[in-house]
C-alpha cells in the first residue's frame, strides 16, 4: 500500500449570490472540503477590489491548474444560466463550451440544491443530462457529502474490478466434467455472499456431478489393454476430481457445518453405488468398476484430509462413523449399510500389469495417488495423513479393510502434523475424540495390540518400503506421560 499522501485538488466553486444564507451555506460547505484536503478556489475569499469576476471566472474554469469545478445549482442560477446573464452567464458560457470541446468531462461536478414543483432538478440546459450529486436537503447533504469528496479525488466508491482470466473449463470441450460447473459457482457464490440456502445448493450441485460420474463407465476395447483403458480413464476423471476437491475445500473450509457433511454422505453412497453393478444391469465384467473404486477411494481420502486440514475433527469423526447405505438393486446386497472402508479399492487390473511386466511396485495405486497429488491445499503429506488416519481408526476398532498403501512414499516422513501435535495436552484430545481412546495409557494399550495383529497384513508395506509406524505416530513422545482418563 502507498504511503505517500494525497495532495490538494485545487477546485473551483460556481455558485449564484441567491441570498446570503445561500451564501453561508455555500461557504460552510466550501470550509468543510478544505478540511478534507480541497484547494477550494472561492470568489469570496480569492477576489479582491478592482478585480475582473468575470476574467477570474472564465480563468478558473479553463485554468488546466483547477481540476475540479464544482457547480452549486438552485433555481436562480438555471435561470442566469439559460438566460445568459450575470456572472452565472458567463461562466455557463464558459463551461457549456468547453464541454462540447470535448474537455474531460469528470472536470465538473454539478452539485444540486433545489428541485422544482413538479420534483425536477433545477440545472441548467447545458448540465440536464450530467450525473449530479444531490444536495437538496441538510439530510441529503450529509448523505452525500463523502461522494462529493470522492468525486473531486477521483476515488468512487465502486471502482471496476481488474480484468481476470476466464476459467479454463468454459473452453475445454463440452464434456460430461464441464455440465455440473455452473452449479458450483451457484453454491460458491451463495457462500460467499453469506447467503442461507447454501445447503440446498451444495446438494443439487452433487447431484448434478454424480450424475457426469456415470459417463465414464469403462467399456471394453479389444485394440488395447486392459490396464491401459483403466489408466486412460482414471485420467480422463482427474478434472472431474478436482472439480470435487474445490467443492470440498469451499465447503468445509468457511465453516463446521454437520449439514454440509450430511449432503457430502448423500453423495458418497450415490458414489459407491458407482462401484458395483447392479441387477438392471444384463451383461458386465468386473474390471469395469475399477475406475470409480479408484476414484471413489481417492476423493474419500482427499475429504477426510480437508476436513483435517482446517481442523473440522468432529465431522472427521461424523464421517469415520458413518454408514454407508446401498440401495437394493445392488449386486452386493439388499439395502445393506456399509462402513467407510468399502471405499478402499485395489485394483486387480493394474497389479497384473505391474506382474505381468516385471515393474516391481509395491503399489501401482499409490503411484497413481503420488502423481496426482497435485492439490494446492493438500499435499502429499496431507493426504498420507488422512491415508494413515482412516487405518488408524479401523485398526483400533478390530476391523480390517483399509491398507494405507500411500505410505510406500512415507519412507522419510516425520510423524504426521497431527501426532505431532498430540504431545500437547490440547492435541491428545483431539486423538481421543478421533480414535476413542480414554487416556493415553488406553492409547498405547489399543495400539500395541492392533498392530501385533495386522502385521502379518502389513508385511509387504512394514518391509518393502521400509515404513515405521511407531515414527509416523510420534508414539513414544504421545505414550511417554500417563494421564487419567
Amino acid at each position: 500500500m502507498s504511503t505517500e499522501k494525497p495532495q490538494p485538488v485545487k477546485t473551483f466553486v460556481s455558485y449564484s449570490w441567491t441570498s446570503q444564507v445561500h451564501v453561508d451555506r455555500i461557504i460552510e460547505i466550501c470550509k468543510r472540503l478544505a478540511n478534507n484536503g480541497v484547494d477550494i478556489v472561492l470568489d469570496k475569499w480569492e477576489l479582491k477590489e478592482g478585480h475582473d469576476k468575470y476574467a477570474f471566472m472564465e480563468r478558473m474554469v479553463i485554468d488546466p491548474d483547477v481540476k475540479k469545478v464544482i457547480i452549486f445549482s438552485d433555481q436562480l442560477y438555471t435561470e442566469k444560466a439559460n438566460s445568459k446573464t450575470g456572472g452565472v452567464g458567463t461562466e455557463s458560457q464558459i463551461i457549456s463550451k468547453k464541454i462540447y470541446d470535448q474537455v474531460k468531462q469528470d472536470k465538473f461536478i454539478p452539485v444540486l440544491l433545489e428541485f422544482t414543483e413538479n420534483s425536477e432538478p433545477y440545472l441548467p440546459v447545458f448540465l440536464q443530462n450530467r450525473i449530479y450529486i444531490d444536495f437538496s436537503t441538510a439530510q441529503k447533504q450529509n448523505e452525500n457529502y463523502e461522494q462529493l469528496l470522492r468525486a473531486i479525488f477521483d476515488q468512487p466508491l465502486h471502482k471496476k474490478p481488474q480484468v481476470g482470466s476466464p476459467p479454463s473449463y468454459i473452453f475445454a470441450k463440452a464434456t460430461a466434467y464441464t455440465s455440473a460447473r455452473s452449479s458450483l459457482e451457484a453454491f460458491k457464490n451463495c457462500l460467499l455472499d453469506d447467503r442461507s440456502n447454501y445447503v440446498p445448493l451444495a446438494r443439487s450441485y452433487l447431484k448434478d456431478f454424480l450424475g457426469t460420474l456415470e459417463n465414464f463407465v469403462c467399456l471394453p476395447n479389444y485394440t488395447s489393454e486392459l490396464a491401459d483403458i483403466l489408466k486412460s480413464n482414471i485420467n480422463d476423471m482427474l478434472q472431474s476430481r478436482d472439480e470435487l476437491l474445490e467443492f470440498f475445500e469451499i465447503a468445509f473450509s468457511f465453516k463446521e457445518d454437520s449439514q454440509l457433511l450430511e449432503v457430502a454422505f448423500e453423495y458418497l453412497e450415490g458414489a459407491l453405488k458407482l462401484n458395483f453393478a447392479n441387477q438392471n444391469m444384463k451383461s458386465w465384467q468386473e474390471w469395469q468398476f475399477e475406475n470409480f473404486r479408484f476414484f471413489n477411494h481417492e476423493c474419500f481420502i482427499y475429504l477426510l484430509a480437508f476436513l483435517l486440514r482446517y481442523r473440522r475433527y468432529n465431522l472427521a469423526k461424523m464421517l469415520m462413523n458413518h454408514r454407508y447405505y446401498l440401495g437394493a438393486d445392488s449386486v452386493v446386497g439388499s439395502g445393506v449399510l456399509l462402513s467407510y472402508r468399502h471405499f478402499y479399492s485395489y485394483s486387480r487390473i493394474l497389479d497384473e500389469e505391474n506382474r505381468r511386466l516385471n515393474q516391481r511396485r509395491i503399489s501401482t495405486t499409490a503411484d497413481l495417488f503420488h502423481t496426482r497429488a497435485t492439490n494446492k491445499t493438500i499435499d502429499f503429506t496431507q493426504f498420507m495423513q488422512a491415508d494413515f488416519v482412516l487405518f488408524l481408526e479401523s485398526l483400533l476398532k478390530n476391523s480390517s479393510g483399509w491398507y494405507p498403501i500411500s505410505l510406500v512414499y512415507a519412507r522419510y516422513t516425520r510423524p504426521f502434523e497431527l501426532f505431532l501435535r498430540a504431545e500437547t495436552e490440547d492435541g491428545f484430545e483431539i486423538l481421543k475424540n478421533l480414535f476413542e481412546v480414554s487416556s493415553r495409557d488406553d492409547f498405547r494399550i489399543k495400539y500395541t495390540q492392533a498392530m501385533e495383529k495386522a502385521q502379518q497384513s502389513m508385511r509387504e508395506l512394514i518391509f518393502q518400503a521400509g515404513i515405521s509406524f511407531e515414527e509416523l505416530v510420534n508414539f513414544e513422545k504421545i505414550c511417554r506421560i500417563k494421564i487419567d482418563s
